[in-house]
């Protein structure tokens, strides 16, 4: 058998196997690039910004005075692109939480962003974990390894040679047949977003696995919980705009994008930075003994190898710091596989009936002859 008949049997029962989840998650994904906008265009009243810059104690002020017994746990900023230019307050109380849209200019309230569509927050969960408890972000990780590689496999299979390549990206709109047609139309759309949907597909897949995957090079990417383990002082913990400050002093150019309080007091402040040609996720970290000032470690391209591929693998997947343009193109990426999975079935259904028809015709041959 032939490496090419090889590929199409692979690409044929990896499709067949799991073509139902490739579908569903590339759906899912297609919506969830517009969820943010939603959000926006559900609650706009989230996002209202007036002139002005309030520091982070005012704006801790507010939340004491609406949520006494509540506990900031971490602070998303405007520069990063989750809050479109608000604050983003979670605080916990209880074993409530609550996410609170802050107006940078006053530092007031907009609102809680606790009333999400419960869709979004199903289908969020869906599009990460198919709902598997425990592992399920490794399945779909893996499933996204699949993906690519019937991608790859349909790419060898349409691979016409350096002559006739340019005939291959032509769709044969004139074939003589629909069954010509539509298997020209499938060839040609896949391998026109093969690029973007390697892309997405990819960064998807490895996010999960990122960390095993550098510990394969001999690379430890975590931070050693005894240098993070801190002394509280009597005086407690300095305010905030000073610990940011002292960022400030040490990465003039760094953008804070997050801020992550410690679960207990022995345990260090985290802050999520990006420089100027990295993607506003705040990827890179800072963390700090809140006590002191003093910087006790960081993670990033600078100091811990591999991780540029961390820092662009969650912006590379979702588009959700991109605009409006890419994230369109993003959707419809993600739509191709839904329709190369149902165009796929239509040449494997019209190839079985052939042959079937074929099989009917040559016993009908034979029985002629034998009769004769």
């Amino acid at each position: 058998m032939s490496v090419k008949k090889v590929f199409e049997k692979v690409h044929k029962y990896l499709s067949f196997v799991f073509g139902i989840f490739i579908v569903l998650l590339c759906l899912s994904g297609s919506i969830l690039v517009f969820e943010h906008d939603i959000k926006n265009f559900q609650h706009p009243e989230l996002y209202k910004v007036s002139p002005g810059n309030a520091t982070f104690s005012e704006i801790e002020t507010n939340i004491k005075e609406a949520y006494p017994s509540g506990k900031i746990d971490r602070i998303y900023t405007p520069e990063g692109p989750f809050g479109q230019g608000t604050y983003l307050y979670r605080v916990k109380e209880g074993k409530t939480v609550h996410t609170l849209s802050i107006d940078p200019g006053t530092g007031e309230i907009n609102g809680t962003e606790g009333d999400e569509s419960p869709f979004i927050v199903w289908l969020k969960s869906f599009h990460s974990t198919l709902l598997i408890p425990v592992y399920g972000i490794d399945v779909v990780g893996w499933i996204g390894f699949i993906l690519a590689f019937i991608l790859i496999t349909g790419l060898y299979m349409w691979w016409p040679g350096i002559k006739r390549i340019l005939q291959g990206l032509k769709w044969r709109k004139n074939a003589p047949n629909s069954y010509a047609k539509f298997s020209s139309l499938h060839r040609v759309i896949g391998v026109y977003t093969i690029p973007i949907l390697l892309v997405i597909t990819l960064s998807g897949a490895l996010i999960p696995f990122y960390v095993t995957m550098l510990g394969w090079f001999g690379i430890d990417s975590s931070m050693p919980a005894e240098k993070l383990t801190l002394q509280p002082t009597p005086e407690g913990e300095l305010p905030l705009d000073v610990l940011l400050a002292k960022i400030k002093e040490d990465g003039p150019n760094d953008v804070i994008s997050q801020i992550r309080y410690p679960a207990s007091p022995e345990k260090a402040i985290e802050f999520r930075t990006n420089r100027v040609q990295d993607p506003g996720f705040g990827s890179n970290r800072i963390y700090m003994n809140q006590y002191t000032g003093e910087i006790i470690g960081k993670q990033g391209p600078d100091t811990t190898p591999g991780w540029i591929v961390k820092v662009w693998l969650f912006p590379l997947h979702t588009a959700v710091e991109y605009n409006m343009f890419l994230k369109i193109i993003y959707a419809l990426a993600g739509l191709v596989p839904v329709f190369l999975m149902f165009s796929g079935l239509y040449i494997w259904w019209y190839k079985r009936g052939k042959r079937k028809r074929s099989t009917v015709q040559k016993k009908d041959e034979k029985q002629k002859v034998l009769i004769s």
